[in-house]
């Protein structure tokens, strides 16, 4: 079985045969749940433990930390791989797209961290084995065997059936923590990246939560976590002290401060060179975000890869598939 993760700061997509999974990227100890009202219908119970021992751990992991994790933690660390959190994000993923036993993955690490890590991330993936239950499922033995390691960005723009014939062709993958940008020059059957014009800057939709988040204080007095703000960035109005807030208002705020300094950040990378590209297209979840401002403010027409949210896993699948020499379409994949 071929699974492809994206394990973004802000959610983690997974795509296996013609399953589709994503969460978002928190996880919190667990707690009771079981109160006679019925099974829960958001987020996930997962259950661990490792080859060698017998000790079961619990976590609430996804929607269900958010709403109910009083400790929830998000997976803000640079090195994604040092922390506990990114394995068991990992192994809910794999057991919800539907793997068992041994597996091969395709997994995925931002374009600027990408040279520094792909080796030691392989290694500690490579590496990886428990026994997992989720949702009180039957437990499933999970281990990694050959792994592929590929730079995100480079599997969003794998995700795109066709490209156009020639020219320069750039792309943005607006993640939660960073804005994967690259520019290739297409000729004929080749796609080749241009060098000095790709790269990530550490700008996405966490910093428009927080600016949010900054706007949220100055108008009720009242400091949010990062894990409250993700909980509130999705909705429109809610109640607080008895009375209708509206949030809306400065979510767009923020959404436009951040669009500007994304495309401050990815014009001063392309330089001379944005003048001359002929297709620029977005993905990752800040795509959805981001494309009404990014049209303004950076061309009318930028174009929004399909699904840009499994975009990169998409992508990494169809690249681990290349390098095993099979063909993604006749393999049932994509």
């Amino acid at each position: 079985m071929l699974l492809a993760v994206d394990q973004g700061y802000g959610y983690t997509k997974a795509v296996a045969g013609g399953k589709k999974v994503v969460f978002p990227s928190v996880i919190s100890p667990a707690g009771e749940t079981d109160l006679g009202l019925g099974k829960i219908s958001w987020g996930h119970l997962v259950t661990v433990r490792s080859q060698s021992s017998t000790v079961r751990r619990q976590y609430f992991v996804g929607d269900l930390a958010l709403k109910c994790g009083v400790a929830a933690q998000l997976t803000l660390a640079r090195n994604k791989l040092s922390r506990e959190i990114s394995d068991l994000l990992l192994l809910t993923a794999a057991y919800l797209a539907g793997a068992e036993g041994q597996v091969t993955l395709a997994y995925g690490l931002p374009i600027a961290y990408y040279r520094h890590q792909r080796d030691e991330a392989r290694r500690s993936l490579q590496g990886m084995a428990a026994y997992v239950c989720v949702d009180n499922g039957p437990e499933k033995y999970i281990s990694f065997g050959h792994v592929a390691v590929f730079p995100q960005g480079v599997g969003a723009l794998f995700s795109v059936d066709r490209l156009p014939e020639e020219g320069l062709v750039g792309l943005l993958d607006i993640g939660f923590y960073t804005t994967d940008y690259l520019l290739v020059e297409v000729r004929k059957d080749r796609v080749d990246p241009l060098p000095n014009y790709f790269g990530s800057i550490e700008i996405g939709v966490s910093s428009a939560m927080k600016a949010f988040g900054e706007r949220f204080l100055k108008v009720t007095g009242r400091p949010l976590s990062l894990v409250e703000i993700q909980e509130l960035w999705g909705r429109s109005r809610i109640t607080f002290e008895g009375e209708k807030l509206e949030l809306e208002p400065m979510q767009n705020e923020s959404r436009i401060a951040v669009a500007q300094a994304i495309v401050e950040g990815v014009s001063a990378a392309w330089a001379q060179k944005s003048s001359y590209v002929d297709v620029i297209y977005l993905a990752g979840g800040g795509g959805l975000e981001f494309l009404p401002v990014l049209r303004q403010m950076l061309r009318k027409d930028v174009i929004l890869v399909p699904e840009p949210q499994y975009a990169n896993a998409l992508g990494f699948c169809r690249m681990a598939l290349r390098q095993l020499g099979v063909d993604n379409r006749s393999a049932g994949y994509i």
